[in-house]
């Protein structure tokens, strides 16, 4: 193993404890009972409101009026799901007409976040994460 892996392996846990002790709970609790989230989806709960986390590995979820979203994080960018609500659909279609959203399979859409050829977020994926959960709720009404 190189050691700009062991570097970026050591930086990522770091920021892993980072988000736990913001939210108010050190790491070790978290695992003993069981709980596994995405720090990205951590962060974006704890930065917006009205969100839910469903438990180990679960996404996030988001409801607007019947409209329900959950929202994972995967390396390309953030997946959604939605119900089969009218206002759910209606959104997505609109959030796909204006390009925010890509189809991603049969029933999931992708929010692709731009990466560099390693891979690697140009942008801040919190931040997008953030802008995202505002056209959801946007669009929704």
């Amino acid at each position: 193993m190189n050691i700009t892996l062991l570097a970026m392996m050591l930086f990522c846990l770091v920021k892993i404890n980072m988000v736990f002790t913001i939210i108010g709970r050190d790491m070790t609790s978290m695992i003993s009972i069981g709980n596994h989230w995405s720090p990205f989806l951590l962060e974006l709960k704890a930065q917006s409101s009205n969100l839910l986390l469903d438990k180990y590995g679960g996404g996030l979820k988001l409801s607007v009026h019947k409209a329900i979203y959950y929202i994972y994080c995967i390396s390309e960018g953030y997946l959604i799901e939605i119900n089969k609500s009218r206002t759910a659909q209606n959104t997505i279609q609109k959030m796909l007409d204006k390009g925010f959203l890509e189809e991603y399979n049969d029933d999931d859409y992708l929010f692709r976040i731009k990466q560099n050829e390693n891979d690697v977020d140009v942008d801040d994926r919190i931040e997008l994460g953030l802008d995202l959960i505002k056209i959801m709720r946007k669009f929704s009404k």
